[in-house]
């Protein structure tokens, strides 16, 4: 008595497993033969009775397609999942007799992200096993991505006939993080039997979308101000690096250029890079305004004129206040008249 069947076969989760399966003995099969499957150990519980499906394969779509009279026990299983990663052993109830061979199912899982760099054509295949030569599976993708499919029949390593169906394309950032589905379909009898693969893509790309930003309306001087740097990259940004106008010097590095005690003489333009394994961007330019404070309303001070004596005051009340790229700010001078002077504002502290 022995059973031929492979030591280990590999499924991915979610999809359908071919198990080869051939047995000799001594006695004759009989004319009503009974296929069980058995799980852990010859006596372990029973997951399947010819096409029943039982205990932890209670889920799952089974089909004995091997003949038994002619000692042919190839099963095929629809729905597998990681929770089927065990050994099992077959029995045929005629003979009877519990073999000691068993095979092994182990789960690949798939749900990690199928990894491609942006720009270049990559492919992706999906494949099924077509155990009847005259009922191939077709096999169908959720979406093509602008791309063309292709699909052939191939046999695998282990002798066995599978349905392959390969998705080419031009990767794009776009695309990363996308779930695509392989969707193979059987046709069983009358009734027709789907197994589903997926899989998740990990394009790598350079950053893009880079910029930065202040605060809207500017920032009083004096207490802190912040500007910030955001970029989309695969893999994640690895340094922020900040410039001044057109200078090309770093004045500084990181997501975010604070100045602690921001001064009328920091404003201006301002851009910063982001750089990944792959590439960098530069931000479009952004413009750090400093508003001057608020003078006091009680607050006054002499102000020679070309028309007025020296002893003359002008008092400053409600002053407004403008943004300036300059060294100084502009105040409006409250008295009978408005009169605008540019004055340096350290003068007034």
């Amino acid at each position: 008595y022995k059973l031929t069947v492979p030591q280990k076969v590999k499924a991915h989760r979610g999809s359908c497993l071919l198990i080869p399966c051939q047995f000799t003995s001594e006695r004759l099969v009989g004319s009503s033969p009974v296929g069980v499957w058995k799980v852990g150990s010859k006596t372990g519980k029973e997951v399947s009775r010819n096409n029943q499906s039982l205990d932890i394969w209670k889920n799952l779509n089974v089909y004995l397609v091997g003949d038994l009279k002619v000692k042919n026990c190839t099963t095929l299983l629809y729905g597998i999942q990681p929770n089927h990663a065990k050994k099992y052993y077959f029995r045929e109830e005629t003979i009877p007799y519990n073999f000691d061979e068993f095979v092994e199912i182990t789960i690949q899982v798939i749900d990690t992200p199928a990894q491609m760099m942006e720009g270049p054509l990559v492919t992706l295949s999906c494949s099924a096993p077509a155990p009847c030569a005259d009922e191939n599976p077709s096999i169908r993708w959720d979406d093509l991505l602008n791309g063309t499919v292709t699909q052939n029949e191939t046999t695998r390593a282990d002798g066995n006939k599978a349905m392959v169906s390969i998705l080419t394309f031009r990767a794009s950032f776009l695309h990363n993080k996308k779930t695509l589905i392989c969707t193979a379909q059987y046709t069983v009898g009358s009734v027709n039997k789907t197994a589903k693969r997926t899989t998740t893509l990990n394009v790598l790309y350079a950053p893009k979308k880079t910029s930065a930003s202040s605060q809207a309306g500017g920032v009083l001087e004096g207490p802190a101000a912040t500007l910030t740097c955001s970029s989309e990259a695969n893999p994640a940004v690895v340094q922020y690096t900040w410039f001044r106008g057109n200078e090309e010097t770093t004045i500084d590095t990181g997501p975010t250029l604070t100045f602690r005690q921001v001064t009328i003489s920091q404003a201006g333009v301002y851009y910063c890079q982001a750089r990944n394994t792959h590439g960098a961007e530069t931000s479009p330019p952004v413009t750090l305004d400093v508003l001057c404070r608020y003078l006091r309303s009680d607050r006054r001070i002499s102000k020679r004129t070309e028309n007025s004596p020296s002893s003359s005051w002008l008092f400053y009340s409600n002053l407004a206040f403008s943004t300036s790229s300059f060294d100084f700010c502009f105040i409006f001078l409250a008295s009978r008249q408005f009169i605008i002077n540019v004055v340096p504002f350290l003068n007034y502290l």
